[in-house]
């Protein structure tokens, strides 16, 4: 499990203990996990608490991608329970990492468990398959800009603040001093422009058009409606997912066995293993003829001893 600093957790050592008790490792699975507000570059907050960040996130995937490469894993599973983060970091670094996965040919799956949103939902993208629980919340395909003014309550209370600025955009707004028009422009444009990214990353990873996901405006959707409107493919729990992804791994291990290209089906491969069969077959029963003539050989070469004796 790569997790970040607080992957001790009794969450996390459940999920890498596996459904069926075994470890992640052994069973040929990674599992990264992405969980709480997002941040670019992670740090610990107040108590200590740690901040999730993009930089962080991509550590724990160049981790995953070594493991693969070095055959400690064969699939990898993000689980993620998110509400989303800041903007800053998030697009560059999410492109980066689904390029080193796809140069790694990592075979990569992300599961809700169960809030994906917004910068998180980035994330699910980078992998192959997206899959939530019927009551997940998925989706919040867009970007929103906040901005307050104390402004009134300054000046109710008697209090004047005054702003120097170098430029008539500097600092605008500044928090202290009423909205303007072009505040209200420029606010609504930086959240524009927010919303187009995802909305294009999302139409790259999982077609479609930009304007089909523009069209969702935003809206946070249930696991039961993202999967109905072709969000997710499929319906399952995070738990349910790394079994998934554990079978899978069985699988893989079957096919390098067999000599067979991870395309193989399992119709393939009960051919294959038919064919090693009568091979074997085949052979056992050449080393068991192979027997009878040395047997034979040896028998004769007796008798010629016994005659020439005689």
């Amino acid at each position: 499990v790569f997790a970040g600093p607080d992957e001790g957790g009794a969450w996390r050592t459940t999920l890498a203990e596996g459904p069926g008790g075994g470890s992640a490792k052994g069973g040929g699975v990674g599992v990264i996990v992405i969980e709480g507000a997002l941040e670019q570059r992670a740090q610990y907050g107040m108590c200590e608490a740690f901040v999730d960040g993009y930089d962080a996130i991509e550590a724990r995937y160049d981790a995953a991608i070594e493991a693969y490469k070095a055959g400690e894993i064969s699939r990898l599973t993000t689980v993620i329970n998110s509400p989303g983060g800041v903007r800053q970091g998030l697009f560059s670094t999410a492109r980066r990492v689904r390029q080193k996965l796809e140069i790694a040919g990592v075979p990569t799956m992300a599961v809700a468990d169960e809030d994906c949103c917004s910068a998180a939902w980035t994330w699910a993208l980078v992998s192959d398959k997206l899959y939530a629980p019927p009551d997940a919340r998925v989706g919040s395909i867009g970007a929103v800009t906040i901005a307050e003014s104390i402004a009134g309550k300054l000046e109710k209370e008697g209090r004047e603040i005054r702003v120097y600025r170098s430029g008539a955009r500097k600092m605008r707004p500044s928090g202290v001093e009423p909205f303007t028009d072009d505040d209200d422009k420029e606010l609504q444009a930086r959240a524009d422009e927010g919303g187009e990214l995802i909305a294009a990353w999302t139409a790259e990873r999982r077609g479609g058009s930009k304007d089909d996901y523009l069209a969702l405006e935003g809206a946070v959707f249930s696991g039961q409606e993202a999967a109905r409107r072709g969000l997710i493919d499929g319906l399952m729990s995070a738990h349910e997912v790394i079994t998934m992804a554990q079978e899978q791994a069985a699988l893989d291990a079957v096919r390098e066995a067999l000599a067979l290209p991870a395309t193989a089906t399992a119709e393939m491969m009960v051919t294959k293993a038919r064919e090693g069969r009568e091979a074997l077959s085949a052979l056992s029963e050449a080393k068991a003829a192979e027997a009878r003539a040395e047997a034979a050989r040896i028998a004769l070469e007796e008798q010629t001893a016994r005659e020439k004796a005689q």
